[in-house]
């Protein structure tokens, strides 16, 4: 079985290397006596590389049905590694390099990117042959993609148009995955950027993983959600990844102003406890200053009369 072998590393900035490292068993589409060129093209998300802007004796490996590539020659990098959903799907095609005639497709492999080792380590992967790489769906799943694409044509012309594109999912749903790829159906096609359902339904049968039935509906279901939020000018705002920031930035500045009316009120109570302490040994001063007067007046009033009577019987007494 032919196969291909992949290193991929991933740095602090969320960008992607792949570099390509080896493929064996290929079959030998050029005959006996001109055996195949080689050469791999990868696809991320909305980014597709190929090695074949460079000179041809860089990027094929010429007349070896087990090529290894040059790591300088085979290294991509993908620059939105960091963005794209979690379960979209890094495709690999091998491809014969023809010099007087058009290249041919020899096969091609795909694996989740949140299935591969992203330390340095060796993936291999089998290679599907071009008339292999078809899937049957049954009735059932057709009916869940025709349900799914109905929610999908809220307009109900019978078409996906470019407003597909100003949806938004979650990095982690296979919501994400499908807008990425219709995206990138929209802008590979030579029409007017619109997908009918044939169309539509065409990627799933060429999809390595179409999922069953159940799972298209849970699909359909997710849609739904998205929809329903594009529609809710609140609910959109509150999910659309660049209104994040800007509502964590305001939650912020609200959060800021509430916590200082708070401490304001907190303060105006503690320093009205304060006021009220202070007022109140204030108070207790002058209290006892005026209690110490009074008593002293008292006392000299009491001595005052003490010693008018003491006089007035002494003055007696010496009448006497």
């Amino acid at each position: 079985m032919a196969s291909i072998t992949f290193t991929c590393k991933t740095d602090s900035a969320g960008k992607l290397s792949l570099t390509i490292v080896s493929c064996k068993d290929l079959p030998d589409l050029d005959g006996v006596f001109n055996e195949t060129d080689a050469y791999v093209t990868v696809k991320l998300g909305k980014e597709k590389q190929t090695r074949k802007d460079k000179k041809d004796e860089d990027t094929a490996v010429g007349g070896s049905l087990n090529p290894e590539f040059k790591a300088e020659d085979n290294t991509f990098v993908f620059q939105n590694g960091a963005v794209v959903a979690e379960q979209s799907r890094i495709r690999f095609e091998v491809w014969d390099k023809d010099t007087f005639s058009p290249d041919d497709l020899i096969g091609k492999a795909s694996i989740k990117l949140s299935n591969v080792n992203k330390e340095g380590e060796k993936n291999t992967l089998e290679l599907v042959s071009p008339c292999d790489g078809e899937t049957h769906l049954s009735m059932k799943q057709t009916t869940a993609i025709y349900s799914l694409f109905s929610v999908l044509d809220s307009k109900k012309t019978g078409k996906l148009d470019a407003s597909v594109k100003s949806l938004t999912a979650n990095n982690s749903s296979k919501a994400k995955v499908l807008l990425d790829e219709l995206d990138v159906f929209m802008e590979d096609t030579n029409k007017d950027s619109k997908v009918s359902f044939g169309e539509f339904l065409e990627q799933f049968r060429l999809h390595e993983d179409p999922g069953d039935s159940k799972d298209i509906m849970q699909l359909k279901e997710e849609f739904e959600t998205i929809m329903k939020a594009a529609t809710d000018p609140a609910k959109k705002a509150a999910t659309d990844p660049e209104n994040k920031e800007e509502n964590k930035e305001e939650n912020k500045e609200e959060n800021k102003e509430e916590n200082k009316e708070e401490n304001k009120e907190e303060n105006k109570e503690e320093n009205k406890e304060e006021n009220k302490e202070e007022n109140k040994e204030e108070n207790k001063e002058e209290n006892k200053e005026e209690n110490k007067e009074e008593n002293k007046e008292e006392i000299k009033e009491e001595n005052k009369e003490e010693n008018k009577e003491e006089n007035k019987e002494e003055n007696k007494e010496a009448t006497n």
